[in-house]
């Protein structure tokens, strides 16, 4: 369906297949009319405003399952608008494509990650927005530490920190839920409903989006955990590497209990979701090993088109 001028939606509306274009030549809104709280929900959807005017989603919620297309225009969210990001299972969910400057975007979006249900277990994850902090997870996720709002969970060693992360083998533990999530950093989480099990949960991240057209992350030597800076899947094998970045990761796997991997230079991992492309799903954050220092290099198009598969992952050389 084109649009070539304003877009009124009336109430709650679900657009679950084909393809919405925005291809006005003037600035363009997409309006929700309701009196009260409604979502609309949107497949697909193609900004392509010939004018590069402002394309403004004004007014309740909007909430995308599919791709959207930013080709040309400014997007804008309004203030008083929630435009998710959706993720309805491990596999499936929205995605933003790669985006084709001078396209530019405004306002913030909640990107969803949904965390399956299993055993309570460390789980890595990162943020798909720039200036989310971990108070932003808090709703969804119990996480222990002195300046968390559920406080310490207590072990034999005393305060319980459950939210870590490692950075060229260094390991740091995060205290405070005031803290920063560091968009391109990944994190090592305990994640449990009790010390058995975890009865799965979604995470909404808010924030703006990372439309850097070449995220660059500089290593030196050792493990770090590293994550997928935007809000689509990328692909480990097209990532540009240099100096003693190697060209593999570690994932966990809790259905097999086992540690599992992929290799660049062979295109083979020992789990199909994986891929012979290395797929790493929004929100996953992955082990990296550096001999040496060196950078990797994200690019705009490093982001396919399918699906792919988050997996609870933890350190290589932790049982």
């Amino acid at each position: 369906m084109d649009i070539n001028g304003d877009f009124e939606i009336s109430g709650t509306t679900s657009f679950t297949d084909g393809t919405i274009s925005l291809t006005g030549d003037v600035p363009q809104t997409v309006h929700i009319i309701a009196s009260a709280a409604v979502t609309v929900e949107l497949n697909n959807l193609r900004i392509e405003n010939s004018s590069a005017g402002d394309v403004t989603f004004l007014e309740r919620t909007f909430r995308l399952n599919g791709v959207m297309r930013p080709l040309q225009g400014n997007i804008v969210i309004d203030p008083i608008t929630t435009f998710i990001i959706a993720s309805n299972s491990a596999t499936e969910g929205g995605r933003i494509a790669p985006i084709i400057a001078p396209t530019n975007f405004t306002g913030e979006f909640v990107v969803e990650r949904f965390i399956p249900a299993g055993v309570a277990d460390w789980r890595n994850l990162c943020s798909p927005v720039i200036g989310a902090t971990f108070d932003d997870w808090d709703p969804d996720l119990a996480m222990s530490g002195e300046g968390f709002p559920d406080g310490c969970a207590f072990g034999p060693d005393g305060c319980f920190r459950s939210v870590t992360y490692t950075d060229h083998s260094i390991f740091y533990e995060v205290i405070n839920s005031s803290d920063p999530i560091t968009n391109g950093r990944g994190f090592e989480i305990f994640v449990g409903s009790d010390l058995e099990t975890f009865d799965g949960t979604t995470l909404r991240t808010p924030g703006t989006l990372n439309t850097t057209a070449d995220v660059v992350e500089s290593f030196t030597t050792g493990w770090t955990i590293f994550g997928n800076p935007y809000a689509s899947p990328i692909t480990f094998a097209t990532l540009a590497r240099s100096g003693g970045v190697q060209n593999y990761f570690y994932v966990y796997d809790p259905a097999s209990g086992a540690y599992e991997w992929y290799d660049g230079a062979s295109g083979t991992s020992s789990l199909p979701e994986i891929t012979s492309s290395g797929l790493m799903a929004t929100g996953q954050a992955v082990w990296i090993f550096a001999t040496s220092a060196g950078d990797t290099t994200i690019n705009q198009f490093n982001t396919p088109s399918a699906d792919a598969t988050y997996i609870r992952t933890s350190h290589p050389c932790h049982p």
